[in-house]
Parts: structure tokens; sequence; C-alpha cells
């Protein structure tokens, strides 16, 4: 379970970073800053998410593909199981902090276990209002967790997208959950669910459909 998570996590970096990397140079433009370890470690106490960078799996030093620079966090929790350290470390967060022709771009993705399949915003609040920490910018810490407040989904629904539009940016939340089994000390099977949520914020809409255009240009190429 562990290494699957690490290919999931992976993969929609890496495909978020190729998408990037095959969009073409619109001219010059202002270099963005990068997240640096310092403000995620501030953000992580004003949020009041309790976890401590990765080092051997973070890449906090910019790095370049294509015409795209970024930097990359990996958060981590003590173990739930600290008699068993082949479980590892449960994720928090994993982190994406980019520059696209000038313009600022975050990709987040948080990890809770023991949710429901559902997805209950508030939930995620301390999540949600880390992201726009990352991103800065926002009137207010807690506006886009506001903003996807009124968001509502289909019962039922276990693979969820959504997303709002604010002044100071678009912001785009996917969430899914899986399953999992194991007895009780009575031997009476209890099901737990871990929950993904995703958080991506671009400086525009018009950001995302470029990003999105240049996506499925690179993959019909």
């Amino acid at each position: 379970m562990k290494h699957w998570k690490h290919l999931l996590f992976s993969a929609c970096v890496l495909c978020l970073l190729c998408s990037l990397a095959g969009c073409k140079d619109a001219g010059s433009s202002q270099p963005v800053s990068l997240l640096e370890a310092e403000a995620l470690t501030e953000a992580l106490e004003t949020a009041g998410l309790a976890g401590t960078i990765s080092e051997s799996e973070s890449q906090p030093s910019m790095q370049t593909r294509g015409q795209t620079k970024y930097v990359h966090y990996v958060v981590r929790g003590e173990s739930e199981q600290p008699d068993n350290p082949e479980k590892g470390l449960p994720l928090i967060a994993d982190i994406t902090s980019a520059d696209y022709k000038g313009k600022p771009m975050l990709y987040t993705t948080f990890s809770q276990h023991k949710t429901s399949e559902f997805l209950a915003w508030e939930d995620w609040k301390q999540q949600i209002v880390f992201a726009a920490l990352l991103y800065g910018g926002f009137e207010n810490e807690d506006a886009v967790y506001q903003a996807f407040l009124d968001k509502e989904f289909p019962d039922g629904s276990t693979v969820l997208v959504q997303e709002v539009q604010l002044p100071e940016g678009y912001c785009r939340a996917s969430f899914s959950s899986h399953s999992s089994k194991h007895y009780d000390e009575n031997g009476f099977e209890v099901k737990e669910y871990t929950g993904f949520l995703r958080v991506q914020i671009f400086e525009s809409y018009e950001m995302y459909q470029d990003l999105q255009a240049n996506q499925k240009s690179s993959t019909a190429g």
C-alpha cells in the first residue's frame, strides 16, 4: 500500500510537470518566487497541521523541466504504528510550487485516514487553508475553504471535482477515497477509509485552460 501511494503521488506530479514542459513560451515574463521550506513550515503551524518535511523525498532547490521551474516537498506525520516501522510515516501533503510563464501555480495532494468514503469540506479545512497560505495573496486565509463550502456533490459520489473562481486565483479540488478492512480485538470486521484531496491553484482559469490544451497537444503528438 505504501509503494502504491508513492506511485500515485509521483504520477500526478510527473503528469503535471510534463504538461507544463510541453507549453511554449508566450513571451518574456518575470520569475515567480517559488515556495521555500521556511514558509512551508510556517504555513503548517498557521493551519494547525502537524508534520515535518521529508528531506529524502523533497526537492527544495529549484528544478527545471522544459520551460517550467519548480520545487517539490513531501510532508509526513508521525507513524500511526510506531511498533511497526515498515508501515512508514503517514503522508500529510505532497506539494509542487511552479513557475509557468512567469505565473505561479500550486499543486497539492493531501491524505487522511479513517475518513468517510464521502467528502465533507469541514474535515479538510486545515488542508485547504494550508494550500491557500502556500499560494499566498488571498485576502483571508480561509477564503478558498469558504468558497468550496457552497459546492455540493451528488449523493453517492466517490470521485469528485469542484472549482471556484476568486479574485486572487482559480482553484480546483478533486477528492477520492479508498477502503480497507481489518478486524478489531473482538474479531469483528471494521472498514476504514483513506481520503485523498487534491487542490490546485492557478493565477486564472485561462492559465488552466492553456495547460490543458497543451497537455492534449503533447499527448496527441
